[in-house]
Order: C-alpha cells, then structure tokens, then sequence
C-alpha cells in the first residue's frame, strides 16, 4: 500500500506541475534542459508501468477497477483514474506516457462487462464509469488519440481495444428505433463533413451516434503534398476496424446499422477506390474492401445499395465540382493554373521514382 501511495504522489506531482507552466510541452522541454538527457518524461512513464504491474499482480490492493475509479465522497471526476490518467493521456506530450496511460484504462475496462447492466450496478457504489456521460468522456478521449500527429501502431492498437469495450456499452445504451425510423434517418444524412456537422448539433452527443461520426470523420481521405499518407492509412485501418466490430454487435438487429450507413461508407467507399497514393501502399482499401462485404451482409443489400448509391453521388457531385472550379481558375488565372500544373508534373515524376526505387530493392539491385 506504501508503493501505491507513493506512485501516486510522483504521478500528482507531474500532473501538477504540468498544469502549472503554460502548456505541457514547455515544462517537459525545461525538464530536459535541466537534467541534459531529454528524459523528464521517464518519471511519467516508469510510475505508470510500476502502476500498473501493481495492480495487476498485488491482490491486497483490490480489483483495479475498483481501487482506480473510486471517487472521493461522491464527488464527480475525482477517481485516479479520471484525475491523473485520463489527464496524462490526453495532453502529455510523450507518446510512451500516453500508450502506458491507455494501457492502464484497457486493463480497467478488461475487468468490467460491457453492459449498461454493469454501469447501473457500478453507479450505486460510487466509482467512476457508471453512467453514458463517464462513457463519453472516455470515448472522446480516445478518439482524440486517433486524431494525434505521433500516431503508431502500438497507441493505435490499444485505442482501438479500448473503443472496442466502449463501442459495446453505447450500442447497449442505444434507444431502440424501428425501420421506418431509421431509414428517415439513414436519409438525412449526406456526406462525413455534414454529418460530423448534423451529430454536434444533434440530440445525441455522447451516444454510438456520435462515435460514428466521429470516426468517419477521422478516417476521411486528405490529398496534399504535406499529406503523411502512412498516418492517414493507420487511422483508417483503426476506424474500419471498429466499424467492423460494431457491424458484428448489430447482426442481430440490422435496422440499428442502416441508421448509420451513410456516414459509415463515406470513407470506406472513397478509401476502397484507391489503393495507392503518390506510390505508396496502402493497407486500408482491402481492409474497406472487407468491412463494406461484412456491412452488406449485416445490413442486408437493399439497404446497403441504397446508402451506397448516395455517398457514390456525392463523391461525383464534389468532383465535378472541382473540375468547373478549375475550368473557371485556368481562364480567371492562367499564370496560377500553370503553377499548379507544374506541382503535379513534379509529384508525378517522384512518385515514378519511388516506384522504381520500390522495384529495384525487390530486385536486389
């Protein structure tokens, strides 16, 4: 028990003195300064870990998601868990001190069913996840992760585990809508930007609703020369993975998926299109490829056709849209159109060269 006292002292203390400078970044670059080596986050990190294996291994301590998610007299957001966890995952700025803060959480959530059953019995003890908004809370935590430019595929993974457990609990707490429902539904919704849009101003912003979205939004295709094509391709492969498990969850109730097609196939359709960018491959179109099959069988294929229909017309709206906006630039600004024309040629001619440079490595040249 003194161990426990005392990782939690350094971890108050780090999270404290973080809060104090004007961002985490700036204390965690003085901390560098003042010890030579770039190692202030070590304490963060080591007393994570030590956290955790403690947890785990020492039984007269209690059950972690109990002993972690206790609150103090009752009170909101006072729980270790919600005080110092989710506060190092969310802002500290070292990848290691976050991927060890979710850790901690997936070992939490491994101990707790994924039911409303279990937050209801939960809430009668006082201890943190025991309603939807606790839920949420942790919800947009992780999608935030999934958001992050230090993205890899270790933090990736324990999102998505993570997601998996809180992807349960709100189709759990999902209220019940029939088919005529939810084909209104499934109507009103038009591409992944409208619909991000449409859920922030909606009813529901902290249900499963709101997580589709979300990730459709986060696995929306990007075009650009600054584009990091390996990172977009990671959180693509982490959403298409959650919206399979959340497909398998609503095999028994089709008519709760259709209400999400739309938003669901925007970026599986127009990622499944392309299946390299500027020579680089991707693993996300065959996994696409693979959801949407899995979706179609789930959602049954009238259905399916009908949302696909849609997102297919709004992909060729945006691009003739795009192609009279150009037609209008070239005669409005020539000098500007052959500017960009000369950007193309250039990524082009080095996408060509990374081909090569591909092949003749497979070669052995």
């Amino acid at each position: 028990r003194a161990l426990y006292d005392a990782l939690l002292a350094l971890l108050e203390t780090e999270v404290a003195a973080g809060e104090a400078a004007s961002s985490w970044e700036e204390y965690f670059l003085e901390e560098e300064e003042r010890f030579g080596a770039g190692e202030g986050w070590l304490t963060s990190y080591h007393s994570l870990l030590s956290l955790h294996k403690l947890c785990m291994n020492c039984a007269s301590l209690g059950s972690p998601s109990v002993i972690l998610t206790t609150r103090k007299e009752g009170r909101e957001r006072t729980s270790v868990m919600e005080r110092l966890v989710f506060t190092l995952a969310r802002q500290h700025p070292h990848l290691w001190v976050r991927l060890g803060a979710l850790r901690l959480i997936g070992q939490i959530l491994a101990e707790i069913e994924p039911t409303a059953t279990s937050l209801t019995e939960r809430s009668g003890k006082a201890l943190a996840l025991s309603t939807a908004q606790d839920v949420y809370h942790l919800a947009t935590l992780h999608c935030v992760q999934l958001n992050r430019p230090s993205l890899d595929e270790r933090l990736a993974d324990q999102a998505v585990k993570n997601l998996v457990w809180i992807a349960s609990v709100l189709i759990e707490l999902e209220p019940d809508a029939d088919a005529e429902e939810a084909e209104v539904d499934a109507a009103a919704e038009a591409d992944e930007d409208a619909a991000v849009e449409e859920a922030a101003d909606g009813e529901d912003k902290s249900g499963i609703s709101w997580l589709v979205h979300r990730l459709s939004f986060t696995a929306r295709v990007k075009r650009g020369s600054k584009v990091d094509f390996g990172l977009m391709d990671l959180r693509q492969c982490s959403v298409f993975k959650l919206f399979a498990i959340m497909a398998t969850h609503w095999q028994s109730r089709p008519t709760r998926l259709r209400r999400y097609l739309v938003p669901m196939l925007s970026p599986l359709v127009r990622v499944k299109q392309s299946s390299e960018v500027f020579g680089v491959k991707l693993r996300a179109p065959e996994l696409a490829a693979e959801c949407l099959d899995l979706i179609e069988q789930v959602a049954g294929t009238a259905a399916f056709v009908k949302a696909y229909s849609r997102v297919q017309r709004t992909i060729d709206e945006r691009r003739s849209s795009r192609k009279r906006q150009r037609a209008v630039e070239s005669v409005l600004d020539p000098s500007a159109t052959q500017r960009a024309r000369a950007a193309r040629t250039a990524q082009q001619k080095a996408a060509k060269k990374r081909k090569i440079k591909v092949w003749r490595q497979h070669q052995g040249r």
